[in-house]
């Protein structure tokens, strides 16, 4: 046993800084700083060591550094006193004799076994060794010394000859299992084939996995030179030794090649015995400071959100390459200089820097950092010289605030590191292990860093006076894809990064180098007040980018110069008062003829008519008292009759505030409250209205239109005035009025108007509801170029086929819907019917990659593109035109670059600008933010910011920037959730869904239940039916694109999903439908028992994702919504010859025996209809059983 000395702790500790710093001890303050003074990681862990050998204590070296001065030591050395010396068997005086048998195998150490499993290609980032590879360019080596050399080496280190055994032990072997060295001669080689043999060389050993079943841990080969020249090469498997046994095993062939002995001379102590010791006198620590770790880990963060390749998209998962910098020694010295005089460790400045460039390129400014310790107890006086692997590693909790002082950040930096070594007892595996148990999956920290300051230079002077100077250096490891090194080399610092190339996307990892590489100049510069550390040195975003996007932006305000600011109505009037007899609305489909009174089913108005029309409206509001400023609420059926409604609101000088017709009762309520609005124009929804609140009054559509209290004047109204307010969906539940002026909606007009040459000869099919602000385009744009609207009435709102016929009728040119729409469109229109089309603009939802081709076909002179946008900056704000076939690498249309007139951003948690391929918050600028919430001061500024003199709206949403300037949508930032301790966009689980063949839409979700799950869903491509892709595995195609924490439980296939009343893809309602699905299968019911319900039962099933075989089922019940609604009845009619059924006859006649009992009511001739159906039914082989 070790016995505590009696020894007065602070003599022990003023004795043991002095030491360490070469000092007297009457030179050293017991207040003092002794890092300050020169004091290192390296020091502070050798007394660890001599006061655990003096006193018996265990002490950990993180804490001594935490507290570094004789006083702090001091208190440090009482504390653990009064808790006791450390246990019986980590104080006992181990000794070889101790030791295991010999010859048996023994344990891999634990990372040891993490190297052997990750090795492996079934593993994340698996396939490569942890190994390192070096070269040695020098005067010519005698093969023969070196041989000799080599088997001494062999010899002395039990390690250089171990082999990994299949059940994970490993086994010392009298020799290697194989040949160790080799000798290549090029010397008559000429300079080009040289060249080729030495890089096929590199190639080959720079990506090698040596054999660890049959014994090969190390491989040492020669290249013979012409010129009295040659080439050392070295590769060792990490298994055998660490970064440290490295230098060991290069210094002793060194001696060895000198035919000198190394120090000491014979070994008698071996790394199996260490193993056992340490593993022995670490256990209690381990023990205790498991307990402490995972009070932690479940706010432990995960790896730094790099922009990183799918492994399975790589092009090669093994490839690895290095780039470093090498400072000078000058830079060296001042760094030494700076750090000491701020009381920091040169190892942590060099740490920051490296943690602030992942920062700048990480979507999130907390993360995990991987620090391999060099973790060697001097449990023996032959330990130093031992080959083997020594390593732990620390899980470091890393927050970069941008906005503090990069000293502060240092300092910060150092404190957590100090604090969490304190805790390395419990290896760094454990930690992880214990995160993977957290969180159900495997958990890896893919990115290292590796500090080898003050271990001395690299490679030992005689190393390099035999064999040459360092050519080449390249470390690989399994499940990293970014391992950063420090090393001592030239009296300089040797900075590397080690990356697997193909891991980033393109010119990513090249541009971070460059960010460190500066950062390390600007902080080391000779100028000293211009490299203050006690400023912040953030990292700008690089040149090559900003030029891009500045580029963009310049373009957009170009384009956008000849826009000014206007109201919404003032030119729709001007032109209704020199142009009246222009067309301004059409509505209908009938035959009758024109029509112009208010309740005609079909007709057309010019614009002196709607003029007159808005204009009454405006009278009977001003009758009612509503004067200019007010709200006032439009609550009418859809169609053209809400058209004069909001012209004459405007004409007033108020605003208009939509709420659906179908709205709830308590949501109007709510709306009508917050909104502050003073009347409500209501038709026969009106009668449902109920009790309104104190100060709204009630104008019916009909009194208005028809109102003798025309308004003589129009208000004179500022264009920064609010036109509209608009409530949508809050993240609270609650909902959200946005309050947009003039000026925005309509310079949203006129930058879509500039791109796609909309002007007096265009005609706007609106399909869109009222409180959808495409309606505000349909309706303003259309009436402002001097084109008309082609009104879709309520009762054709579903009505795919109604609203087919009216482009035909009126001769659609422009077309402004969410992507669902436009497929429910394609679905049942002709060539005919969208013949007229030349503009054609999608927002609101993620815009599938068929559509284009989709609507090309049908419509072959039609623009297409994809609009990104908000409520809050008026409509749109971004477009993305396809001219060509769809690149194939697209998983959904971009967001696109901005329209004129229009600024974006990507902005990280930090504030700042992200680099191409970082995700980050979406901001927009520019004439059409709105002006805020409406009565919602608070939310407001949190939303809407102003900086650098231009007001931004932060839309909440996801993205990043292409290289050349091309935006990425991502999702929501609220769709980012966690499971199983992981944080997942749920857009990346969409984008990697819809990327499966035969897969078009996907919506990813988790449950509300605990814990949650990730379930999902998708819908097939145009020529894949939904029953061929349920066939495919889904996860198993999603899992060979992400993490398998990625990969949702369940995937349910959908023939098309249920939309919002907006045309939106309806979330809520897939995620209640996914649910049904797992419950348990309704009972099943009545089989069809006539031909018509045969015929019916199977074109709908043609559909349904789930197959109805009962009559009686309800439709939507089995998975049936609105637009497979609209597919059953195009294939309905087209097959049995049915004239009269529409797709809203679906939620009247919601099961088999019901519709099929509808058609027979409403067909005039059945016979037809029962003719067709039995041709349908011979066609396709299906007996009718009575």
């Amino acid at each position: 046993m070790t016995t505590a000395t009696t020894t007065d702790p602070r003599t022990l500790m003023r004795q043991l800084a002095a030491d360490s710093l070469g000092a007297t001890v009457a030179e050293i303050e017991d207040s003092e700083n002794l890092i300050s003074l020169g004091l290192d990681s390296v020091a502070m862990i050798g007394i660890s060591a001599r006061v655990r050998e003096a006193t018996g204590l265990q002490v950990p070296f993180a804490a001594f550094a935490r507290d570094a001065s004789v006083d702090g030591w001091t208190r440090i050395v009482a504390e653990a006193a009064a808790e006791g010396p450390a246990d019986a068997a980590a104080a006992t005086d181990l000794s070889p004799a101790g030791s295991p048998l010999e010859a048996a195998p023994f344990p891999l150490a634990t990372m040891q076994h993490a190297y052997w499993v990750g090795r492996t290609e079934g593993q994340v980032l698996g396939g490569v060794a942890a190994h390192l590879y070096a070269e040695f360019d020098g005067p010519a080596v005698d093969p023969d010394r070196l041989s000799a050399a080599v088997d001494r080496l062999t010899d002395r280190h039990t390690s250089l000859r171990t082999r990994v055994l299949p059940n994970g032990t490993q086994e010392v072997l009298d020799a290697p299992g194989k040949p160790v060295f080799t000798v290549t001669d090029l010397r008559d080689r000429n300079t080009t084939e040289i060249e080729q043999d030495l890089e096929s060389i590199r190639e080959t050993k720079t990506h090698q996995l040596l054999d660890l079943a049959a014994g090969q841990v190390i491989d040492i080969s020669l290249t013979l030179l012409p010129g009295d020249r040659s080439r050392l090469h070295l590769d060792v498997d990490m298994i055998a030794a660490d970064a440290m046994s490295y230098r060991t095993i290069l210094a002793d062939l060194a001696a060895f090649y000198r035919e000198q002995e190394p120090s000491p001379a014979i070994l008698d102590y071996q790394y199996r015995t260490y193993l056992h010791e340490h593993g022995t006198s670490m256990s209690a620590a381990a023990e205790k400071e498991g307990a402490w770790w995972r009070e932690r880990v479940t706010d432990y963060p995960e790896a730094p959100s790099l922009p990183l390749v799918p492994e399975q998209k790589m092009a090669d998962p093994h490839r690895s390459v290095r780039l470093d910098v090498l400072l000078s020694p000058d830079q060296k010295a001042r760094l030494y200089d700076r750090a000491h005089a701020h009381g920091v460790t040169p190892a942590m400045v060099l740490a920051t820097v490296f943690s602030d460039t992942l920062a700048r390129w990480s979507s999130h400014q907390r993360f995990l950092l991987n620090l391999p310790l060099f973790d060697r107890e001097p449990l023996h006086e032959h330990v130093a010289g031992l080959v083997g692997d020594f390593s732990n590693s620390l899980l470091l909790d890393v927050d970069v605030d941008a906005g503090k002082s990069f000293l502060e950040r240092v300092r910060s930096m150092q404190s957590t590191l100090h604090e969490t070594a304190e805790h390395s007892a419990f290896r760094g595996l454990d930690v992880l292990r214990e995160l993977g148990h957290n969180a159900g999956a495997p958990v890896t920290a893919p990115v290292v860093y590796t500090s080898g300051l003050d271990l001395g230079e690299l490679f030992a002077e005689a190393v390099t006076e035999e064999f040459g100077e360092p050519v080449w250096i390249i470390s690989q490891g399994p499940q990293v894809v970014l391992d950063a090194q420090v090393a001592e080399i030239k009296g300089g610092i040797l900075l590397n990064w080690d990356v697997r190339r193909d891991a980033f996307p393109e010119g990513v990892i090249e541009a971070m180098f460059a960010a460190y590489r500066g950062l390390l100049e600007e902080l080391l510069a000779r100028d000293e007040m211009a490299s203050d550390w006690t400023l912040p040195h953030t990292i700008a975003l690089p040149e090559s980018q900003r030029q891009v996007r500045e580029r963009i932006e310049k373009e957009a305000a170009e384009a956008g110069a000849a826009i000014t600011p206007r109201t919404l109505h003032d030119s729709f009037f001007d032109r209704a008062a020199t142009d009246p007899d222009r067309p301004a609305v059409f509505w209908g489909t009938g035959e009758n003829g024109r029509g112009t009174g208010i309740d005609a089913k079909t007709g057309q108005l010019t614009y002196g008519e709607l003029a007159e029309r808005a204009l009454r409206v405006a009278g009977a509001l001003q009758a009612k008292g509503v004067k200019a400023g007010d709200t006032v609420a439009v609550h009418t059926a859809k169609g053209h009759r809400q058209i004069p409604v909001v012209l004459g609101i405007l004409a007033l000088g108020a605003n208009f505030l939509p709420i659906g017709a179908d709205q709830p009762e308590a949501r109007r309520t709510v709306i009508l409250e917050r909104s502050g609005a003073v009347a409500i124009v209501t038709d026969k929804h009106g009668k449902r209205l109920g009790s309104l609140p104190e100060g709204v009054t009630k104008l019916d559509l009909q009194a208005a239109l028809t109102s003798l209290d025309s308004l003589t004047e129009r208000a004179t109204v500022d264009p920064d005035a609010v036109a509209y307010v608009l409530f949508t969906s809050g993240s609270t539940g609650e909902p959200k009025g946005v309050e947009v002026p003039h000026r925005a909606a309509a310079n949203t007009i006129d930058a879509v108007a500039e791109v796609f040459h909309l002007d007096e000869n265009d005609r706007t099919l609106n399909i869109s509801v009222l409180e959808f602000d495409p309606s505000v385009m349909d309706f303003f744009g259309a009436l402002h170029w001097g084109g008309s609207i082609i009104a879709v009435e309520a009762d054709e709102a579903k009505e795919a086929l109604v609203w087919a016929q009216l482009a035909q009728r009126y001769g659609a040119t422009a077309l402004t819907v969410a992507p669902s729409i436009l497929g429910m469109l394609l679905d049942v229109a002709t060539v005919e019917q969208l013949q007229s089309l030349h503009a054609v603009m999608l927002g609101g939802d993620w815009v599938t990659v068929d559509l284009p081709t989709r609507l090309h076909e049908l419509a072959p002179q039609a623009r297409f593109a994809g609009l990104g946008g908000a409520t809050e900056v008026a409509i749109h704000c971004t477009v993305c035109e396809v001219t060509g076939p769809v690149p194939e690498q697209w998983s959904a249309v971009p967001y696109g670059t901005p329209l004129p007139n229009f600024r974006c951003r990507v902005v990280n948690a930090a504030g700042q600008d992200a680099p191409d391929f970082v995700a980050g918050e979406l901001w927009i600028g520019g004439p059409s933010v709105a002006d805020g919430y409406r009565n919602d001061p608070e939310r407001t500024a949190e939303k809407f910011v102003e900086e650098d003199g231009t007001r931004w709206y932060r839309t909440g949403d996801l993205a990043f920037y292409h290289p050349d300037g091309m935006l990425e949508f991502l999702g929501r930032a609220d769709h980012q959730v966690q499971v199983k301790g992981y944080r997942i966009e749920l857009g990346e689980v969409e984008t990697a869904l819809r990327t499966v063949p035969g897969a078009s839409e996907a919506v990813a979700f988790v449950t509300d239940d605990s814990p949650k799950r990730l379930f999902a869903a998708v819908t097939p491509v145009e020529s894949t039916d939904a029953e061929a892709l349920a066939e495919t595995d889904l996860r198993e195609a999603v899992g060979a694109l992400v993490p398998a924490y990625m990969v949702p439980e369940r995937v349910e296939v959908f023939e098309t999903f249920p939309l919002t009343r907006n045309g939106k893809t309806d979330r809520k309602a897939i995620a209640a439908e996914v649910a049904a699905r797992g419950a348990a299968a309704a009972a099943e019911g009545n089989a069809p028992a006539t031909p018509l319900e045969v015929a019916l039962t199977v074109i709908v099933n043609e559909v349904l994702p789930e197959e109805l075989v009962a009559v009686d089922r309800d439709f939507f019940s089995a998975g049936g919504d609105s637009v497979l609604a609209t597919r059953a009845t195009a294939h309905i009619r087209e097959h049995l010859a049915v004239q009269t059924l529409v797709s809203a006859d679906f939620f009247q006649a919601r099961t088999i025996r019901d519709l099929a009992k509808l058609l027979r009511k409403q067909e005039d001739t059945a016979d037809g209809m029962d003719e067709a159906v039995a041709a349908y039914l011979a066609e396709n082989q299906v007996e009718v059983t009575e």
